[in-house]
């Protein structure tokens, strides 16, 4: 039954490396993702800037 039950959002932002950079870096940017990017947030997102590290996050479950 575990296996019908609806299982938390999950998303990959997949950017650029200059704009990546920009969010681990640039205070105001940083604001904005800490608050994505919160634990408490009905969701789990995550910021990339290869496609396969973001396709291989989101192919994987939380265990």
């Amino acid at each position: 039954m575990a296996r019908l039950s609806p299982h938390r959002l999950r998303m990959a932002v997949l950017s650029s490396p200059s704009l990546t950079e920009l969010y681990r870096t640039d205070p105001e940017h940083q604001k904005h993702v800490a608050y994505s990017t919160d634990p408490a947030r009905p969701y789990d997102i995550r910021l990339f800037d290869d496609e396969g590290q973001a396709m291989h996050w989101l192919s994987t479950r939380l265990r």
